[in-house]
């Protein structure tokens, strides 16, 4: 009510939607003056935040002599003289997602790495030494390099271990893995992604040997407001033509169908989660439109584990807790991958 134009009232609205902390929840949509409050325009590389420091993890564009400017590894610490840490903390209140580190993972591409100035000023830290550089801002909607351009939706990894990215694999593809896969040993399937196909059935029944339950809901009754049950388990698997060890690598960029389906495989005694809390935005989604014209989502259902294990906000279940380092980083190492890897080969 107190909002003054359109951008005063994108910015109230999204600071309430924040409080919800549902990484489903956002606004959705080109907003004129949301976009100005974020930035028009963004850095040509990407950061992310390891080890609590915002680490620049790839060149995205090798336009206005970006590479001269700014490296690989660099941990940026400051942004037009505004510490990273002051930042997050002004940010924070206007990301809405289900935990700190979904929070994050929204962080740099929706507020760090953007702004509406042509050049920005950044301090970063470069075999620990301080220094300045102009980085010159892009138009967001600029060509950038495919970071996952050449990672398969499936693959062989020394000839024995079986490797599935589900954001390229389609259900079509399950008789030439199977085939391909015939001889392997264990498997990895890299859920740092969201799928590009509906698997928890479908290749669910490839690794789980038996039909059992994976999941629950608890679903609203529009009668009795502020009431909910929980449904009937749902069961998958039933078939098991994979014998041996799998793992499935997550992160806060597992989200809904990649929590969810992540979920159905680890419901298989063959099958551990190894990464970090995910982004614990579990199931659908349900609009809500707010007034001004403005979109938003929310997690429609509540989604349980069978033993009523909650998924909202703490995300899935996980074996081997594990994030990256900077050092692993620098060394050009996939480390969760690596330790999936490694775990496969012990038997565990």
């Amino acid at each position: 009510m107190a909002a003054k134009n359109e951008k005063e009232y994108a910015i109230a609205a999204l600071g309430l939607i924040a409080k919800v902390n549902d990484t489903h929840a956002n606004l959705w949509g080109n907003n004129r003056g949301l976009n100005y409050f974020r930035g028009n325009l963004r850095a040509p590389f990407d950061a992310k935040f390891i080890e609590e420091k915002l680490v620049v993890t790839a060149i995205l564009s090798d336009t206005l002599n970006i590479n001269d400017k700014v490296k690989k590894d660099d941990i940026i610490i400051a942004i037009n003289a505004k510490s990273v840490k002051d930042l997050i903390s002004q940010y924070l209140p206007f990301t809405p997602a289900s935990n700190y580190e979904t929070q994050l993972r929204d962080l740099p591409n929706s507020f760090l790495l953007k702004s509406n100035d042509e050049l920005v000023s950044m301090t970063v830290l470069r075999d620990n030494v301080a220094q300045e550089v102009q980085i010159p801002m892009v138009s967001s909607r600029t060509k950038f390099i495919d970071l996952n351009k050449n990672i398969k939706g499936y693959d062989l990894i020394n000839n024995d271990i079986g490797y599935v990215y589900p954001a390229k694999y389609k259900n079509t593809d399950l008789p030439a893995i199977k085939k391909l896969f015939a001889n392997a040993t264990a498997m990895v399937i890299d859920m740092r992604c969201y799928p590009s196909d509906f698997m928890p059935f479908t290749f669910g029944s490839y690794i789980k040997k038996e039909n059992s339950p994976f999941v629950k809901f608890t679903g609203g009754d529009v009668s009795n407001p502020g009431l909910f049950s929980f449904t009937p388990s749902i069961k998958n698997g039933g078939g098991g033509e994979f014998k041996g060890n799998v793992i499935v690598i997550v992160n806060a960029t597992s989200q809904s169908n990649a929590e969810y389906t992540t979920m159905a495989f680890q419901s298989a005694p063959n099958v551990k989660v190894l990464g970090s809390i995910t982004a614990g935005a579990d199931g659908n989604v349900s609009t809500i439109i707010l007034p001004g014209g403005l979109s938003s989502w929310i997690s429609g259902i509540g989604v349980f584990y069978p033993d009523g294990t909650p998924t909202q906000r703490v995300g899935v279940k996980i074996d081997y807790p594990l994030h990256p380092t900077i050092n692993g980083l620098k060394e050009g190492k996939d480390e969760l991958l690596e330790k999936a890897i490694e775990l496969l080969r012990k038997g565990w």
